[in-house]
């Protein structure tokens, strides 16, 4: 279907307008506040939703939009009929042979959307961060494809209904695989950084942990330790108590003999007085001299035992206190070092866990890659991509650098698929492009078979011409000039 007849009355600037667009381009021209865009506006609106009282001409009471939409067969197939500045009457559809519909709206929504299909609003975008997701969104907008939860889950690992949670059941598909894979990409991004940091952790553990034994350390090989300690202690305790035992004997032995010696001369002093006084005399110096000796020796001998003694035992004992203590630090590192292997063993599992779901990651960005793959190669716009920032290009081409004939074929394409069945696109506000530039508009128009309405700011009332070639274009073009040429003489 096309759109065969249009009668505005009382919207906008607009008192009373009825024409029969071409069945191509209709270029409408005429001065500021002449009724272009009110046209355009009575018409877009006519299809959307709901209803506005602003649209309502100054000083009116009411007034409505009549659309007669049809084809060669029946050019009055289809009549919309919407009223403007009341809310008492609402919508209608009449279609041929069927009369009002009940649910005008639904049809409308069926057949028609035109909304921001305007070709300059979109290459008027800039490069700033709103502009180039603005721009992004319209492309998503005019790409019909189909939201596949089940596949995307499928895809990322991510349960369905997580993903229905989060809204991406309400995406674009496109839209909806750019934001999965950035949300596998974070969770990959998360799983690496904690391996990471689980390995760093198991190296400093390995760094820092004390040195491991010779040999297994338990508190039994400690107390084996112990207890020969105790029996090399022992047995040296017992060699110095023999020592000392054998000089006590023998200091007793040589007091007991001084005593006898003094006795016998105490009785050869009674029997022979006067002899005896002078013997006994020789006899106790000589004893007490020999005494002295004799303890001095016992003395020298008892020192010279023990020293030998103790020298004997000195280093057995001090390898067998450093062999104890040896085991007992021992003991206490195998906990620290039996603790540290337990850490090492934890940190490993959660590291590999970790490095196996950042694998998984992986596996699914590459599988939403091929979905998202899938999706571009069933586009009407083939080669166009963006990122979740509105970075656009084409066949790997950053936007920026897309020449304006590419810019200008896109723009068209994109309001070619937002135009419905109906095929109908609006472009308001043509003036603001080159004469060069309406020239590749309106080819690509006339090559698509779209039915367009387009409006310029010109010298002169409200003018509506059908384009229907190439030629009817330039003769438009020409009798603009014409136009201006003639207001400028006159001013």
């Amino acid at each position: 279907m096309r759109l065969n007849l249009v009668r505005i009355l009382n919207c906008l600037g607009i008192d009373d307008v009825e024409f029969a667009p071409g069945k191509k381009v209709t270029w409408i021209k005429g001065e500021n506040a002449a009724g272009k865009s009110s046209l355009v506006t009575a018409i877009t609106s006519a299809l959307g939703g709901g209803t506005d009282a602003t649209l309502l001409r100054r000083g009116k009471e009411t007034g409505e939009r009549v659309l007669v939409f049809g084809d060669d067969t029946n050019p009055a197939k289809s009549i919309v009929r919407k009223p403007v500045g009341t809310k008492t009457e609402q919508t209608t559809v009449k279609l041929a042979g069927v009369g009002n519909l009940t649910s005008p709206q639904s049809w409308l929504e069926a057949y028609l959307d035109i909304r921001s299909s305007n070709p300059i609003e979109f290459l008027k975008l800039g490069n700033s961060a709103p502009d180039r997701k603005k721009r992004a969104q319209w492309l998503l907008e005019s790409l019909p494809l189909e939201n596949n939860i089940s596949e995307l889950a499928a895809a990322s690992g991510i349960a369905a209904d997580d993903l229905k949670d989060l809204g991406f059941d309400k995406l674009h598909p496109l839209e909806a695989v750019k934001r999965i894979e950035k949300l596998v990409e974070d969770r990959r991004r998360d799983h690496n950084r904690t391996a990471e940091d689980r390995e760093r952790t198991i190296k400093t553990l390995e760094e820092t942990a004390p040195a491991g034994p010779v040999g297994i350390v338990t508190d039994q090989t400690i107390a084996e330790k112990r207890k020969a300690l105790a029996g090399v202690v022992a047995e040296r305790s017992a060699a110095v108590n023999m020592i000392e035992t054998d000089a006590e004997d023998r200091r007793k032995e040589a007091h007991g003999s001084n005593s006898a010696s003094i006795a016998e001369a105490a009785s050869i002093r009674d029997a022979e007085i006067a002899q005896a006084h002078r013997e006994f005399a020789v006899r106790s110096e000589t004893a007490g001299k020999d005494l002295q000796a004799r303890l001095a020796q016992i003395e020298g001998e008892r020192r010279r035992k023990r020293e030998a003694t103790e020298e004997k035992f000195e280093q057995p004992e001090i390898d067998s206190r450093a062999e104890v203590d040896r085991m007992e630090l021992a003991l206490r590192d195998s906990a620290k070092i039996e603790q540290s292997r337990v850490q090492r063993e934890r940190f490993q599992q959660e590291a590999n866990v970790s490095r196996e779901k950042g694998a998984e990651a992986t596996k699914a960005l590459e599988a939403l890659g091929g979905i998202r793959l899938r999706l571009l190669a069933q586009s009407p716009l083939p080669g166009v991509e963006f990122s979740e920032d509105g970075d656009l290009s084409v066949g790997g081409i950053p936007w920026e650098r897309i020449n304006e004939g590419e810019r200008y074929d896109l723009a068209i394409r994109l309001a070619e698929l937002r135009a419905g069945k109906i095929g109908l696109i609006c472009i308001d506000g043509c003036e603001k492009l080159s004469i060069e530039h309406q020239k590749m508009i309106v080819e690509r128009l006339l090559e698509s078979g779209h039915q367009a309405i387009l409006t310029e700011v010109a010298v002169g009332g409200l003018q509506i011409q059908n384009i229907d070639t190439m030629e009817d274009f330039k003769r438009s073009k020409s009798e603009t000039v014409k136009q201006t040429q003639a207001f400028l003489e006159n001013m």
